[in-house]
């Protein structure tokens, strides 16, 4: 069942400094008549993917730090932050991943709420690189310029010398000449630059993100009718059809408010009663 938007008219201001409205803004309007408002703040402070600074937090606290600059900077009511990371796949670990977060702090219902997606539909990779051939190769792969690269080296004093917002090979090929001449080892750290601006793949993930919150926060509690209920976890131990006994198969999905107690034990999307036997560890040991 679909509800009218509790947010209507409203407006939620989001902490960003690279434009990640572009990736929120029409699913928040279609969905929740709601407009996103860029708060343009420094979230470099909390941490940058290139470790000029390192993020001191989880990703999920330095989403939640970043809503509540927004509250503090402009008594917002309704404020929104994401925050991504990128590491190999906790199930498939020679695939890198893409972790996102989007966190909602709303002040006039009390509560906070956040979701998360885990992707492996991002270009995300480094490389030290020594020759320029090896530097096209690795632009070519990563789909520079339409996706930015970053450029860096340390000199002999191990300062960082570094390289962001290359536009095209000229400037690609540029940056790398005089990271070179600094770098004490003769080699150019590549990577990518996973700035959300500078970065459709990563863009794309956001904005499928920011679809189903916008999806959640239009659904209320049926207790207290709190929006933002939805799915939080699952519950295994389905039944094996032969022996009856509990599997390691969903059994009931949980949903829950993100304000008050109220929990519901909801059947699961694939709809079995029971579990095939080759998934029973009694029957198919």
């Amino acid at each position: 069942m679909i509800f009218s938007s509790h947010y209507k008219q409203s407006k939620f201001y989001l902490a960003t400094k690279h434009k990640k409205s572009l990736a929120l803004a029409k699913a928040f309007k279609d969905i929740l008549d709601v407009e996103i408002i860029e708060h343009n703040i420094d979230t470099d402070l909390l941490g940058t993917f290139s470790g000029e600074i390192e993020r001191q937090d989880s990703p999920i606290d330095t989403a939640r730090k970043k809503c509540l600059i927004s509250i503090k900077d402009l008594d917002a009511q309704f404020a929104l932050a994401s925050e991504g990371s990128f590491s190999p796949h906790p199930l498939i670990p020679f695939l890198s991943s893409d972790h996102e977060i989007l966190y909602f702090i709303d002040r006039i219902n009390n509560f906070e709420i956040h979701l998360s997606e885990i992707s492996m539909e991002t270009n995300f990779n480094k490389q030290e690189i020594y020759d320029i051939d090896n530097l096209f190769e690795f632009a070519q792969k990563a789909l520079f310029p339409s996706h930015g690269l970053i450029l860096s080296s340390l000199d002999s004093n191990n300062q960082k010398y570094i390289f962001k917002d290359l536009e095209n090979i000229n400037d690609l090929e540029t940056a790398f000449q005089k990271c070179l001449s600094h770098s004490c080892l003769k080699k150019v750290l590549v990577e990518t630059d996973m700035r959300a601006h500078k970065n459709p793949t990563r863009m794309k993930i956001i904005e499928n993100l920011g679809k189903k919150l916008a999806l959640r926060l239009l659904e209320p509690c049926p207790e207290c009718f709190t929006p933002g209920w939805g799915k939080t976890d699952i519950e295994l131990g389905l039944p094996c059809e032969s022996c009856l006994l509990p599997t390691n198969e969903i059994k009931s999905e949980i949903f829950t408010c993100p304000k008050c107690t109220h929990k519901e034990y909801l059947p699961p999307a694939h709809q079995k009663k029971f579990a095939e036997p080759r998934f029973c560890p009694i029957c198919n040991p």
